[in-house]
């Protein structure tokens, strides 16, 4: 975890677990620290901005599992039972899905278990479920792993899952990064050539021709 992401972890907690109104602090905490890192809050937004459109894929957990990459087989935590909800995954979600599955498959496979768990009761349940504030109202978080959170919207009839991940920098494209690489080693290879050429100083001044002496008659 990075200076910035401990820091502001330890003082959700501290808020959280401070005097007075303790839910009420978490609330405030959990909704600053994901519209105070740029990123984040730009994905947070969008997916949720396009959940409350109506938008979204409509997807049982099984279909979630083959989507992101899991090997064809059953895991007993993650089993659909119907409950009158119906869940859907926005874009930015199925990005951090398919983040966690390259990290680690246990990993993954537990986001899709609490995605499951929440489908079923969004307020109660692992995680810490808290509702945030603000220009996040009716917005949800549980707690994943270390300062990544699930985030989502709940109704009567639907689950919107909006990421599940907090992102401090914008990942670079690998086309882009790739460019970026052979530039700096082009530039590096100059520099280095440029050094190591002979006769780069400045070019010097021609010698003066020397004076003849005068012819005797």
């Amino acid at each position: 975890m990075s200076d910035e992401g401990e820091w502001l972890h330890g003082n959700v907690n501290l808020f959280a677990s401070g005097g007075g109104n303790a839910g009420e602090h978490r609330r405030h905490m959990e909704s600053g620290y994901l519209l105070r890192i740029p990123e984040t809050s730009r994905r947070l937004l969008a997916a949720r901005g396009r959940a409350l459109g109506g938008g979204g894929f409509p997807l049982p957990s099984e279909e979630v599992r083959t989507r992101i990459g899991f090997p064809p087989r059953s895991d007993p935590r993650i089993t659909t039972v119907f409950t009158g909800r119906r869940a859907f995954y926005q874009r930015e979600m199925l990005e951090d899905l398919l983040e966690w599955m390259k990290e680690s498959g246990d990993l993954a496979t537990g986001v899709v278990h609490l995605c499951e768990m929440t489908r079923r009761d969004p307020f109660e349940g692992s995680g810490r479920p808290t509702r945030l504030l603000g220009v996040l109202d009716g917005v949800w978080t549980r707690s994943l792993n270390g300062p990544h959170r699930l985030v989502y919207c709940a109704k009567d009839d639907r689950v919107d899952f909006l990421i599940a991940r907090v992102r401090w920098t914008i990942p670079k494209a690998p086309e882009t990064a790739k460019a970026a690489e052979a530039t700096e080693t082009t530039e590096a290879t100059e520099r280095t050539e440029a050094k190591e050429a002979p006769g780069t100083g400045a070019p010097s001044e021609p010698p003066e021709p020397e004076p003849h002496a005068p012819d005797k008659g």
